[in-house]
């Protein structure tokens, strides 16, 4: 038997109303704040690496990244891209078709600025690595 999760256990379910109802709003101010610095972030690094297209997030804690696979040949679908980047380079990605949208990654923004920054390094350098551009 299989079982897929798709949001908080019942436990978790049942205290968000107390939970939501007692933090105060400068805490939501400043998560909002963090993700839209972090969206910014990571859209303006990948943005200029051949073979990604990054989409700008609009009240979200990820950022959907396409995958030109003219430029980037060695690799036959988003997990194939994921997988590789995770084995080369040592960053946690998800192919965007697990979220049905096939020729993307997802990357969560929810990390600090640094590993943000060193992720992005590291998906330049592995992108250089793979790019056929002309």
């Amino acid at each position: 038997m299989c079982q897929i999760l798709n949001g908080p256990c019942g436990v978790v379910q049942g205290a968000l109303p107390k939970i939501l109802k007692h933090t105060p709003p400068k805490f939501f101010r400043a998560i909002n704040k963090k993700l839209g610095h972090n969206a910014q972030l990571v859209f303006e690094r990948l943005r200029k690496v051949p073979g990604l297209k990054p989409i700008m997030p609009r009240g979200s804690m990820y950022i959907l990244v396409g995958i030109n696979c003219e430029k980037l040949v060695d690799f036959k679908d988003d997990a194939d891209f994921t997988e590789s980047l995770f084995t080369e380079m040592s960053v946690r990605c998800l192919p965007g078709k697990a979220f049905r949208a096939p020729g993307f990654f997802r990357i969560v923004l929810c990390a600090s600025e640094e590993k943000l920054i060193e992720a992005c390094n590291r998906i330049s350098e592995f992108c250089s690595q793979h790019c056929v551009c002309h």
